[in-house]
């Protein structure tokens, strides 16, 4: 199992035609627990939360790669390391990158001349927003449609094609 692969679940309270808050959190754990104690210990907190009193009514875990590693001073103060927090972020997007190597040549070619589709060219690839839809959309290969539907699915708001990025496991890859 990778570090982008632990999963979170059960104790799933969720209820039909329900509106939910997601609430992102961010904790500080020591360096020196590894990522699959990190797992075991959120899940076996956030279980035994989401079975006591319904507050939590379900949970996931994601992102355990690439860690964001911050040091405390000589005398650390509550909330140190979380930094100021006076800006308020009202939206993050989240971007979903691919590498170019999983849609045809063909598609590269028609996002280099894409007016509506893409957000932006550059020289290892493309941005697109995948809330558009192109104007020819149906010259697009199927692997192409596949990734923007991934995209929307995951309510990604944009995707990254770059020709740097590693192809996705279970993608058709293009050798071209």
């Amino acid at each position: 199992m990778t570090d982008n692969q632990y999963k979170l679940q059960g104790a799933s309270h969720l209820e039909p035609d329900t509106k939910y808050k997601l609430v992102p959190i961010v904790l500080a754990i020591p360096e020196t627990v590894s990522e699959s104690d990190i797992a075991d210990g959120l899940n076996e907190m956030l279980r035994a939360a989401a079975s006591e009193d319904i507050f939590v009514a379900d949970y996931t875990l994601h992102g355990l790669k690439n860690l964001q590693i911050k040091t405390t001073t000589s005398q650390p103060e509550e909330g140190e390391l979380f930094g100021d927090h006076t800006i308020c972020v009202k939206e993050i997007d989240k971007i979903l990158s691919v590498s170019t190597g999983n849609i045809t040549e063909e598609d590269t070619q028609l996002l280099a001349k894409e007016d509506v589709f893409s957000v932006g060219v550059y020289e290892e690839g493309f941005f697109i927003y995948t809330k558009g839809t192109p104007r020819n959309a149906n010259s697009y290969s199927d692997a192409f449609h596949g990734i923007v539907s991934l995209g929307r699915k995951l309510d990604c708001r944009f995707i990254n094609f770059d020709r740097d990025a590693d192809c996705m496991p279970g993608l058709p890859e293009f050798d071209w």
